[in-house]
């Protein structure tokens, strides 16, 4: 996170804000703190008194391919790649509400290993457009974790989601 006097830029990962990073490192009143950092960390600085809020973003499709292709590269150093590779059932996680059963139920039978084989080839249209899938179809949405799973609408894509969770 970048903080001024009077703003604060909430970086969401893979929208260029290393670049942004390192252009405001020059500036002493600027406060940077760790990467990828939301209000949240940050609530000793009363960001949200600040009069300018700035999210980064970037094309939808490019930021998917960017994720992908970086979660391809990283694995399990990827949330994405862990929350659609990996059972998650942590009773601390869950939210109960009337889509619990079919959440439990995705993750125990979703078979990690297909999802795994998506990262393999960071070259894979045929994966990319699997994990795309994934992604934005509402039937898969308890594939991936519980803070998306649970979410209301079924139009909600994965970025408006992950930009939402960051603000």
């Amino acid at each position: 996170m970048i903080i001024g006097k009077n703003f604060f830029i909430n970086e969401m990962p893979k929208t260029g804000t290393s670049f942004l990073r390192n252009y405001f490192k020059t500036y002493k009143s600027i406060v940077i703190t760790n990467h990828h950092d939301t209000v949240e960390h940050n609530k000793e600085k009363k960001l949200l008194n600040k009069k300018y809020r700035i999210g980064t973003i970037r094309s939808p499709y490019t930021w998917y391919l960017s994720f992908w292709k970086w979660s391809c590269l990283k694995k399990k150093d990827s949330p994405l790649y862990s929350d659609l590779t990996s059972r998650r059932i942590k009773i601390r996680r869950l939210k109960f509400d009337s889509k619990l059963f079919n959440y439990l139920f995705n993750q125990i039978t979703k078979n990690t290993d297909e999802l795994e084989n998506l990262f393999i080839d960071v070259n894979s249209k045929k994966n990319f457009n699997k994990f795309l899938q994934i992604l934005l179809n509402h039937k898969y949405r308890n594939y991936i974790s519980s803070d998306f799973s649970f979410t209301q609408n079924k139009e909600l894509g994965y970025m408006t989601h992950f930009f939402f969770i960051k603000m």
